[in-house]
């Protein structure tokens, strides 16, 4: 990671961008989100767990109420449907 906060910004930025694009439903519970509102771009591995947050495969879109109601715990993705797609270096 870079030691320069503007840079993680951006690349966060960017990668928010891509997973907005794609349009994909929240992957904690499987329902749409509304891009133009509020949501999150949540880490599959979370970060205390060794997760990279800056990994385009290691994040997927998340509503705010989903993202925050299992915190850093393993196992909280959902047990249904498929699996999100990770974003590639071609979406972004």
């Amino acid at each position: 990671m870079s030691a320069d906060p503007r840079l993680k910004t951006a690349k966060r930025r960017r990668l928010r961008e891509a997973v907005a694009r794609l349009g994909l439903p929240c992957h904690k519970c499987g329902l749409a989100i509304d891009y133009s509102g509020p949501w999150e771009l949540d880490e599959i591995v979370a970060r205390v767990h060794g997760g990279d947050p800056e990994d385009p495969a290691n994040v997927a879109a998340a509503h705010v109420r989903c993202n925050r109601s299992a915190g850093g715990r393993l196992g909280n993705a959902r047990r249904w449907g498929p699996r999100p797609q990770p974003v590639t270096s071609r979406t972004w």
